[in-house]
């Protein structure tokens, strides 16, 4: 028997302007960072974003996934 996952819709935000910064490589990077890797926010922004963690505080990274 398949195990069926149920995702539910997604409800997108309407705030876009840290998503707008960024590439779609680095968007899709964050997503899936997250997601699967289980990154925090901050990580991200320093390793996939090339921002100071200490001054974004992991916003950047935080505002592309609200997006979604």
């Amino acid at each position: 028997m398949k195990n069926i996952i149920k995702v539910p819709k997604l409800n997108y935000s309407s705030r876009s302007r840290e998503f707008n910064l960024y590439t779609e490589r680095q968007r899709n990077k964050c997503v899936y960072t997250y997601l699967f890797e289980s990154r925090s926010h901050r990580w991200m922004d320093k390793n996939i974003l090339s921002l100071d963690d200490i001054k974004s505080k992991g916003y950047q990274s935080m505002g592309i996934l609200h997006r979604l």
